[in-house]
């Protein structure tokens, strides 16, 4: 009696098809993917600056036990890339943006996306004082770009 010998298995044709079909797919969907990401970053850090500015809005509002009027000149300088930590140490104006932030219990702060950088590769929130009450600019911020209003870049 002869026996036949039944192969399940699949053949290379089969497995070079799929591959290619992956490799297409994979090929559509990782500029997708890669956009979506960016987007969350920006997102992100659009949020982690509001929470500064709002810390230091609840640290005026809370002047009567601070005694700190906001300086003149009072930054809260981000490079890319760069995490700081909170310095409540350091003297001069930019001591009111570290103990706002202390007061709230922020301990660091980074940007992640690179895409809110202008050549000159730092951003500076400042804070002004209007009535008692921070007001904020910034500089740095790449060209089309509002990180204090939260205005991105559409892609299409």
């Amino acid at each position: 009696m002869k026996s036949t010998y039944k192969n399940s298995g699949f053949s290379l044709v089969e497995l070079i098809v799929v591959i290619a079909i992956m490799a297409v797919l994979v090929g559509v969907l990782a500029p997708q993917f890669i956009k979506l990401v960016e987007k969350s970053r920006m997102a992100t850090d659009v949020q982690t600056i509001e929470e500064l500015c709002h810390a230091a809005e609840i640290f005026a509002a809370d002047a009567d036990r601070h005694h700190i009027d906001i300086p003149p000149t009072c930054n809260l300088v981000f490079s890319p890339g760069t995490k700081t930590t909170v310095n409540t140490s350091i003297s001069g104006d930019d001591k009111y943006w570290q103990l706002a932030l202390e007061n709230v219990g922020v301990t660091e702060y980074e940007l992640r996306s690179k895409r809110w950088f202008d050549s000159s590769n730092s951003i500076t929130i400042t804070a002004h004082e209007l009535n008692g009450m921070p007001y904020f600019t910034e500089a740095g911020v790449a060209s089309g770009l509002s990180i204090i209003n939260g205005d991105t870049v559409v892609d299409n």
